[in-house]
């Protein structure tokens, strides 16, 4: 099940997010991605933890927690709709 933490510090490098997040189960993939503005000192990551049961930990007890001096938002990942029609090219 995938998750998002929105509100990391800029710097936060992913070897940092995979330590920590291991303590709550198999980390598959971390995917970071800046903020859009280029002065946003912000960025976010969408990670695949193993199970629902691993995800549902990580957003129980991370969520608001801080890390680099700023609130974590840790959040699953909702997907509405089908998303091979999303997909596809006009």
């Amino acid at each position: 099940m995938k998750i998002t933490i929105s509100n990391l510090h800029r710097d936060t490098p992913k070897e940092l997010l995979h330590s920590l997040l291991e303590e709550f189960g198999t980390v598959k993939t971390i995917n970071l991605y800046e903020g859009a503005s280029t002065q946003s000192p912000t960025s976010y990551a969408i990670i695949e933890m193993g199970s629902k049961s691993e995800a549902y930990s990580v957003v129980l007890y991370l969520n608001g927690d801080i890390l680099n001096g700023k609130p974590l938002s840790v959040e699953c990942l909702k997907v509405s709709g089908n998303m091979d029609n999303r997909l596809k090219k006009s």
